[in-house]
């Protein structure tokens, strides 16, 4: 663009328009400076969505393939009970982060938090994906939250599989 076309689009209204919504649109992009640029402010993001019940704006704030297996129990369980999973088993009320560890691209955030009425405190893991920390957990996590959720499609025969365990169980080890 030559010098001249450059005044000429600052001189115009769309062109101070156009520019004006490229600079908010930088500002607005995610990891720069945005909700998830910390793993803190993605723990804040994530438990806030996660207290509003906005379940669109916790699997905003989930790592792809965890959003993938939320989506699976949603179809299972239903939103409101996918939401109440999330929030510990309860609804969630007020929460602190209290610090966090970065190892990496990982990092576990201490948060302190209320559920149903009960101060509690865990950790959160998040994973950085293309300079944004999103809510992710331990490969053994995501297998138990797999077969959860397969266990959940079918639970006639997850009981049937759960009887027979109890009867090849010896007494003493139950």
């Amino acid at each position: 663009m030559s010098c001249s076309c450059a005044r000429l689009l600052l001189r115009s209204t769309l062109g101070v328009a156009l520019i004006v919504g490229l600079a908010l649109g930088l500002v607005m992009l995610p990891g720069c400076g945005g909700k998830r640029s910390t793993p803190e402010k993605a723990a804040e993001a994530y438990l806030k969505a996660v207290k509003k019940q906005d379940l669109d704006g916790m699997l905003d704030c989930c790592a792809p393939d965890v959003r993938e297996m939320l989506d699976e129990m949603i179809k299972v369980t239903g939103k409101k009970k996918t939401i109440e999973q999330q929030a510990g088993g309860g609804k969630l009320g007020k929460f602190k982060i209290l610090g966090s560890e970065i190892k990496g691209d990982w990092a576990n955030v201490e948060v302190s938090l209320t559920v149903n009425g009960k101060k509690q405190t865990g950790k959160f893991m998040f994973h950085k994906i293309e300079n944004e920390w999103l809510f992710d957990m331990p490969d053994e996590a995501k297998e138990g939250m797999k077969m959860g959720v397969e266990m959940m499609k079918d639970p006639e025969k997850t009981k049937k599989i759960m009887d027979l365990l109890k009867r090849r169980t010896p007494k003493g080890v139950r």
